[in-house]
């Protein structure tokens, strides 16, 4: 016995009731505070960019120290202290 069933969207029963909304409501300060903290973030991102980009130059400083070294060594020895207190000098200037 096959039994056929016909397909109708059901809709819920839905009254609009008027309900008053009461809005949120931000106080300057929060307000400030969340603007600020959209700006923070984007400055944390610049920040970090710079960062990225100081630490990319100061590897491609070291791996360029590294090949001039062995190319002049015949042992392949790096000076590494002399690297580091380049390094350091880099990582300053580029912070001030």
């Amino acid at each position: 016995m096959i039994r056929s069933c016909a397909l109708t969207p059901s809709t819920p029963n839905v009254t609009s009731t008027p309900k008053t909304a009461t809005p949120s409501v931000i106080t300057p300060d929060e307000e400030t505070k969340q603007i600020l903290a959209g700006k923070d973030t984007q400055a944390d991102l610049q920040k970090f960019d710079k960062d990225t980009k100081a630490l990319l130059e100061e590897l491609n400083s070291l791996n360029q120290g590294i090949l001039n070294t062995k190319q002049t060594n015949v042992e392949g020895t790096v000076n590494v202290s002399q690297l580091r207190i380049q390094s350091v000098g880099r990582q300053a200037r580029l912070r001030s």
